[in-house]
């Protein structure tokens, strides 16, 4: 029996407070975020988004990358809750070639994990500083720092 093949896109997923090092941003700094992960990831045209963040930075995340599926989550980590939720690893793996992750917070490495496990290619996406050390410790997973692309797209 022949397995069907995952499409060629991806599903970009991130923690917006982790990205931007905290829960307290605007618009502004959403649309920084998305020119400087444009720069770093260079995404294709059928790929899709998903944005996490707390009630009192929806709006930010509303007009700040607007092309983008979002879920308001309350909480420590609601963010991290709604994307792990949303990560399903049948789904993602039948729908999807590659992740990337928007997150340096260890809580997801577990799902990181199990992506990886089902066939798909996981990246993580952010400011070196910002990701946790255990991710180093995963087989197989890849890297992008936002670092350099950070000043660039000021």
């Amino acid at each position: 029996m022949k397995t069907k093949k995952a499409p060629t896109r991806a599903l970009h997923a991130l923690d917006v407070e982790n990205e931007l090092s905290g829960g307290i941003f605007d618009t502004a700094d959403v649309e920084h975020l998305h020119r400087a992960w444009d720069l770093g990831v260079n995404p294709g045209e059928q790929d899709q988004y998903f944005l996490a963040t707390g009630k009192r930075t929806a709006e930010a995340i509303t007009f700040g990358w607007p092309n983008a599926a979002k879920e308001i989550r309350e909480g420590k980590d609601g963010a991290d809750d709604a994307i792990i939720e949303y990560l399903a690893v049948d789904y993602v793996a039948a729908n999807f070639s590659q992740v990337f992750l928007g997150t340096g917070d260890h809580r997801m490495q577990p799902k990181v994990k199990e992506l990886i496990a089902a066939g798909v290619s996981v990246t993580l996406v952010g400011i070196k500083e910002n990701i946790h050390w255990s991710y180093y410790t995963v087989s197989g997973l890849n890297f992008i720092y936002l670092d350099e692309q950070w000043a660039l797209a000021a």
